[in-house]
């Protein structure tokens, strides 16, 4: 609740406010955060980049493995060298989805020697979660969350960055093996950048210049009010 609070004042969204100060009378103490220990936990980047959350919340010392699941990311794959230097013993898996995903394949040469890809060739839906498994023996932590891999999404924090929210915690290891499952099916490991194929269609190319956001749209009298956001 009070997520949605600061960004409904960050967005300047009047219904917004008006709608969670309804919510909070009615059902505030119902949604109040509980003090009571839990192993999975709701994260945002709104005061710091997700990444620092990651540092705070997986035992880095002892990762062997991670996992990375996104159909989106940037030319240079920034985040990756982060990721690398952070857990400088683990190896990395990344998945992709043919014809689904924009991964930069200039970047491979770059970090095959540290990197498996991994291709999921015969699933017909649109794989767009996101998700990042850190393994540690039997232990499993899970990033799912709105943010591809990504430097806006992953290395910084609104309004230079996304706005990103999701969940971080442990989670069981074949938890964690199933969702790499989808409809069953298993992903097979990539030998040559030449067998996976990218999809460059406008909704995979970051805009660029002046852009209005729109952050409310609201019926009245048989108009529709919108407000914009320009960034």
């Amino acid at each position: 609740l009070a997520f949605v609070k600061r960004l409904a004042k960050i967005t300047k969204s009047k219904i917004a406010t008006e709608q969670i100060e309804t919510l909070n009378q009615i059902c505030g103490r119902c949604l109040q955060e509980s003090d009571a220990p839990t192993s999975v936990r709701f994260v945002h980047n709104l005061d710091k980049p997700l990444i620092d959350t990651i540092k705070e919340t997986v035992n880095t010392g002892h990762v062997s493995k991670i996992q990375i699941l996104s159909p989106f990311y940037d030319t240079h794959l920034e985040p990756f060298p982060v990721f690398r230097n952070l857990f400088p013993e683990s190896k990395f898996e990344i998945y992709l989805q043919q014809k689904r995903s924009n991964f930069p394949k200039s970047s491979f040469e770059d970090i095959k020697s540290h990197a498996a890809l991994m291709l999921f060739s015969n699933v017909d839906r649109y794989l767009h979660g996101k998700a990042i498994f850190f393994h540690a023996g039997r232990t499993v932590w899970a990033l799912t969350s709105s943010a591809n891999f990504t430097r806006s999404a992953l290395l910084e924090c609104p309004p230079e960055g996304n706005y990103e929210i999701g969940i971080i915690g442990q989670i069981e290891k074949d938890l964690a093996e199933a969702l790499l499952l989808p409809a069953g099916k298993k992903a097979r490991s990539v030998k040559k950048i030449d067998e996976v194929q990218v999809d460059m269609s406008p909704e995979f190319i970051p805009h660029t210049g002046f852009i209005d956001y729109i952050t409310e749209a609201v019926l009245e009298d048989g108009c529709i009010i919108i407000s914009v956001d320009s960034a």
